[in-house]
């Protein structure tokens, strides 16, 4: 079985390739750290406006503040933005607030007369880079109309019913809501079937696969804060039978999961990575407190976090986790703590948790 499983993160793509039929253990499937393609969307947006009065976005939902914070600069600064609504969605899932920072948003059938008219001014959004990696893959010889299954995480915030809900407090709301029925991460696994209206980034992704890959590939989509999460346990030093706290250090969010032994989750935290390089002596308090069950999700939503949510009372943790590409914060925490490090490569952890959720078996036969 071929599987692709891809992480979607602000600053990278991390990529995982595995043959279950041909490579002997993960540890030899292909791995990738590209560009995400969020971080290079400014740089795009710019060079299209040195040369056009004009720019149309088409395509799927695509993450990524800094590219948003350039096209809204270039709107103020006179130039005419276009988009579909889907495209616009990657702004804002409010499509009125997207409309009042200057950008117009027509027909998929009106964007198709502007492309025509103006290719050079054109973008797609996309949250992975298909034909990148596509070209990547057919210089391995590999072929994506080979690959059985196609695994992508992002992070969505979801979509809030109403407007006196807030982004922050309701992304914690459904993970909540989802987690706490069977308290197992494969409740945040996806595919057609069981993904939640409340999730628009996902279904565009998972959209996107389908668009892309046979008819016949399996498709699934996660959040990939949790992924991250699911895939520590790959790390063959991280004990399932103990109790563990999992610190998920990325380049945006940064995630905090206790687990109790046969690794049921117990309780979660989440709060932007940002606020924990500007203040780590608070991060830590919070930490402590999320230990002993004293902190609260109203109180974390007002210091700028996303909130928190507990599952059982915990024991104290026998191993404290440290992963993500800002681990280097945990330097701060004054805690014992281990780097996890699934297969080598803590990069990998996103694209392992999904492997790990949706082909339990398959890794035990390996």
């Amino acid at each position: 079985m071929k599987v692709l499983a891809i992480d979607i993160g602000k600053g990278t793509e991390d990529v995982l390739l595995w043959d279950s039929n041909t490579m002997s253990s993960l540890e030899n499937a292909i791995q990738l750290i590209l560009p995400s393609s969020a971080s290079e969307m400014s740089h795009r947006l710019r060079n299209i406006a040195q040369k056009n009065d004009k720019i149309i976005l088409h395509g799927e939902i695509m993450g990524g503040e800094p590219w948003h914070k350039t096209l809204y600069e270039l709107a103020r600064n006179g130039l005419k933005v276009y988009s579909t609504k889907q495209a616009a969605m990657s702004l804002k899932y409010d499509l009125s607030m997207v409309r009042k920072r200057g950008i117009t948003i027509l027909s998929e059938d009106e964007i198709s007369d502007y492309i025509r008219e103006n290719p050079e001014a054109t973008v797609r959004t996309s949250d992975v880079n298909w034909n990148r990696l596509e070209r990547l893959f057919d210089s391995m010889n590999y072929s994506f109309s080979d690959i059985d299954a196609v695994l992508v995480c992002s992070q969505d915030h979801g979509f809030p019913p109403n407007s006196e809900i807030s982004v922050k407090a309701f992304r914690t709301k459904m993970h909540t809501a989802l987690l706490r029925a069977t308290r197992t991460m494969s409740a945040l696994l996806f595919n057609d079937h069981s993904i939640p209206d409340e999730f628009p980034r996902l279904a565009s992704n998972l959209e996107a696969i389908h668009q892309r890959f046979e008819k016949n590939s399996l498709a699934y989509v996660m959040d990939s804060s949790l992924a991250v999460l699911s895939g520590v346990f790959l790390d063959p030093a991280v004990s399932l039978a103990k109790w563990n706290l999992i610190l998920n250090f990325g380049n945006g969010h940064t995630i905090v999961g206790m687990f109790s032994p046969g690794g049921k989750i117990s309780g979660i935290l989440e709060t932007h990575t940002h606020l924990v390089a500007k203040n780590p002596t608070r991060f830590r308090l919070q930490i402590l407190d999320f230990l002993n069950g004293s902190l609260q999700n109203d109180t974390l939503l007002e210091m700028g976090g996303h909130g928190c949510a507990y599952f059982e009372d915990f024991s104290p943790p026998d191993n404290v986790w440290v992963i993500g590409p800002r681990r280097s914060l945990a330097k701060s925490l004054d805690m014992d703590y281990s780097f996890a490090h699934p297969i080598g490569n803590m990069m990998m952890s996103g694209p392992l948790g999904m492997l790990r959720l949706a082909f339990p078996d398959l890794l035990e036969l390996k």
